[in-house]
């Protein structure tokens, strides 16, 4: 039992390090974002789903010492939870690791959902700006004379002298 107990607190400071990792990206993201720095998101994105994949692997992994744990226990794996868990094992030496992996991804996933709801804010601010901008420059074209063939004797730019002197 101790050593799924070693196991799971592995993982979970595994996890919790990537997920510190995701936050900094999310971080930078949020400077490209407000900069418009397009080609800098792409290179990020593609760091961001190298992390996301190690994430995955961890999940399944981390599930699986739970499930081994919960079975030692005789506990449904619907069951468990990782305060459940530490409840189990209050009188072993590794419940106060087992705590402290618990706060650090518990305290990473909430830095990491915060700063994605902040750039998720952004971008929508972005095609927002985008949207109206466009409308702009739509409702500024439809104001134009499409063409010149009108009767109030205007040239067409071509044929204009030059305006500069």
């Amino acid at each position: 039992m101790a050593g799924l107990i070693t196991d799971l607190i592995a993982v979970l400071n595994e996890q919790s390090s990537i997920y510190e990792e995701l936050a900094a990206i999310a971080e930078n993201k949020k400077e490209m974002i407000v900069k418009s720095e397009i080609d800098g998101l792409r290179d990020v994105g593609k760091n961001e789903s190298e992390l996301i994949g190690k994430a995955q692997k961890l999940d399944k992994k981390r599930d699986n010492v739970v499930a081994d744990i919960a079975t030692v226990l005789n506990i449904s794996t619907e069951e468990i939870t990782l305060t459940e868990l530490i409840k189990c094992i209050e009188k072993q030496p590794e419940c106060e690791e087992l705590k402290m992996a618990t706060t650090r991804i518990q305290e990473a996933a909430e830095n990491m959902r915060a700063v994605n709801d902040k750039n998720r804010v952004l971008l929508e601010n972005a095609l927002e700006f985008a949207d109206y901008s466009i409308n702009v420059i739509r409702s500024a074209m439809e104001v134009v004379p499409a063409s010149y063939d009108d009767d109030s004797g205007a040239e067409p730019p071509s044929q204009m002298s030059d305006i500069r002197g």
